[in-house]
């Protein structure tokens, strides 16, 4: 089963995400979401989740520097940004 991390600083965006879709008929695991910068990469890596789920305009470390700094260490993750 695949780890999805959802990263998004809106609680109502998160929210949505989680009931938007089935995650587990998907074969999905959805762990703790990350609300900042700075704690989605304490979360990466420490999880290791397989796809990124992340706002761009998040606090403290843009959504943009964190996908840099995710495919430098772990080119293997999928990173869908939202807007």
């Amino acid at each position: 089963m695949k780890k999805v991390l959802i990263v998004e600083d809106e609680i109502l965006a998160r929210l949505g995400l989680r009931q938007l879709v089935d995650w587990r008929k998907l074969e999905l695991e959805l762990l703790q979401d990350a609300t900042d910068g700075e704690e989605a990469l304490e979360k990466i890596f420490m999880l290791k989740p397989d796809i990124l789920i992340m706002d761009i305009n998040i606090p403290y470390v843009n959504g943009i520097e964190v996908s840099k700094k995710v495919k430098k260490v772990f080119p293997e993750t999928q990173v869908i940004i939202l807007s």
